[in-house]
């Protein structure tokens, strides 16, 4: 009974703040610049009867969210005020989820609270819930599959293994950079409690339920662009922008008003000069224009490696900065997101080098590795990081602020 509480409680804290946070940005409102994309791929999903095959001018985008959308609001997802109580809802699961791991791994109910308390009311994560954007449904489905893979060896059960595979195929669905966290779900191989064949059957299970889920969407793609498309085909533009004259410009902008200007000359460019400029990117072809901007985004590397080098650098310190980036925030915003997330980041440190289940710290800092890695080659956003690395900051800053009290004490 007192973990049903705890889960009501920890659900209705967290759903109010995220409706408090929508209804104070305007609940009929769409101010995120990608909340159109999402609505309309939608409403052509509804409309055709299939997903289309361009969504945005040089690439369609991941399937799961408009799927998401067109689904929750029965066939009607330009509601906008129920897009964003669906998020909301969203936004409290994942909290329940978040609280139930840390009930797990740290075998206590005092920190399963902690954490679910602190997600329920993480700033980052209510700016995330209040517009309609993928991210709340992305960390349902990551903290799914992570949930269930703990359950799967802790069991263990090669169905967990299964659904867990699974959820981390729909998160791939909605963020498709949730796809290089793949290899991860071979952890149970390293989980000496169990004899090597029960090891190979629960990490044969998650890669199976991945495969299983991934799969079919895969060979639609194949058959429809005649390319090999996992989830979709927005890594060239991705990878382009991250990695290009444009990218050097933008880190070394510094003010608004410059980011203004360059922002304004990098969306004019998409729809004039690019296709003159950039070989293949007219071609009649959905794949093809992203294919093009792939290749001139590594062309541009190859010729560029002193920037290329400088790019890397500025793209790792951009995502392991604390505050949030002073060309889109006032001082005030940027100093107080500065001692928030500094404070979080020393916590979680403290926690995961205090952690008595060292196999599943490791899981994490692997999941922060291998996420850093992944946006640092392609394109850094601090909204990306959030999605990425604050679960797992707030799994652990609870236990880690216990040691740090504990060694101030003694």
């Amino acid at each position: 009974m007192p973990e049903k509480r705890d889960r009501a409680l920890l659900f209705a804290v967290a759903f109010a703040a995220r409706l408090a946070a929508a209804d104070a940005r305007g609940m009929l409102s769409v101010r995120f610049g990608d909340s159109l994309a999402y609505i309309g791929a939608a409403q052509r999903l509804v409309r055709e009867g299939s997903y289309p095959g361009n969504t945005d001018r040089f690439f369609f985008r991941a399937p799961g969210y408009p799927f998401f959308l067109a689904a929750s609001t029965l066939g009607h997802p330009g509601w906008i005020a129920l897009d964003k109580i669906w998020n909301a809802l969203l936004g409290a699961a994942f909290v329940v989820l978040l609280a139930a791991i840390a009930r797990r791994v740290f075998a206590s109910r005092e920190i399963g609270l902690a954490v679910g308390g602190i997600a329920a009311l993480h700033p980052p994560f209510l700016f995330l819930g209040s517009q309609i954007q993928s991210e709340p449904l992305y960390l349902v489905c990551a903290a799914a599959a992570g949930f269930l893979l703990l359950v799967c060896v802790d069991r263990p059960s090669s169905g967990m293994g299964l659904l867990a595979g699974g959820a981390l195929a729909a998160a791939s669905f909605v963020r498709p950079s949730a796809l290089v966290l793949c290899p991860l779900l071979a952890a149970p191989l390293f989980d000496r409690r169990y004899p090597p064949r029960v090891r190979r059957a629960l990490a044969g299970s998650a890669v199976l339920g991945f495969c299983l889920l991934l799969a079919p969407w895969t060979l639609r793609n194949a058959l429809r662009f005649n390319a090999f498309l996992p989830v979709n085909d927005e890594m060239g533009f991705v990878l382009y922008q991250g990695n290009s004259d444009w990218n050097v410009r933008f880190y070394r902008l510094r003010s608004s008003e410059d980011y203004r200007s360059w922002l304004a000359e990098f969306n004019l460019a998409g729809t004039t000069k690019w296709n003159t400029e950039i070989p293949g990117l007219a071609a009649p072809n959905t794949v093809r224009p992203s294919s093009a901007l792939a290749a001139a985004g590594v062309r541009w590397a190859r010729t560029h490696p002193r920037e290329e080098a400088w790019l890397l650098w500025k793209k790792a310190t951009e995502w392991l900065r604390p505050g949030a980036s002073p060309l889109v925030r006032s001082r005030a915003v940027v100093a107080m997101t500065t001692i928030y997330y500094g404070a979080l980041f020393l916590a979680a440190a403290a926690g995961l080098a205090a952690s008595r289940r060292r196999g599943i710290a490791a899981f994490c800092v692997a999941t922060l590795a291998i996420t850093m890695a992944v946006h640092v080659a392609l394109l850094v956003l601090l909204r990306y990081r959030m999605a990425s690395w604050d679960p797992i900051l707030i799994l652990y800053a609870p236990s880690g602020i216990l040691r740090i009290f504990g060694e101030i004490r003694r």
